[in-house]
């Protein structure tokens, strides 16, 4: 992957509705920008690559601190 590549960053609404947040460069810094944005709201986030629209990761919120 391109270190420039542009990434967008989403959140997911109650509704299941995504809402695009912001577009970070490279990958490092969007998933620093999304642990960032869990910390400080707590809702679900997704990652999407700009130029070929593939899914990077999630943070569910949900999720957080639940056992298997």
């Amino acid at each position: 992957m391109d270190p420039a590549q542009c990434y967008e960053i989403f959140q997911k609404l109650p509704s299941q509705e995504p809402t695009w947040v912001e577009t970070v460069t490279g990958l490092d810094s969007a998933m620093n920008r999304l642990k960032e944005l869990e910390q400080k709201h707590s809702a679900d986030y997704f990652i999407l690559e700009r130029g070929s629209i593939t899914f990077i990761t999630q943070i569910n919120s949900s999720l957080e601190g639940v056992e298997e």
